[in-house]
């Protein structure tokens, strides 16, 4: 279970499953919120849950 706030991008494929290219690829683009300290490259882990939960597809009722 990861407790830290801030993942680097190692950490986020990690606990998503995404490639880190597609999360450099979305920082470049500016497509995902992340944080930017000196060199190095963090995304908030409410991020990426927010990111899950807005992609996750509902089903749909049955009559």
């Amino acid at each position: 279970m990861v407790t830290k706030k801030l993942l680097s991008i190692q950490v986020a494929s990690e606990y998503t499953g995404f490639a880190t290219a597609t999360f450099y690829f979305w920082i470049n683009r500016r497509k995902i919120e992340h944080v930017k300290i000196s060199r190095r490259v963090f995304i908030r882990k409410e991020t990426l849950d927010e990111l899950i939960e807005d992609s996750t597809v509902k089903p749909r009722s049955v009559k």
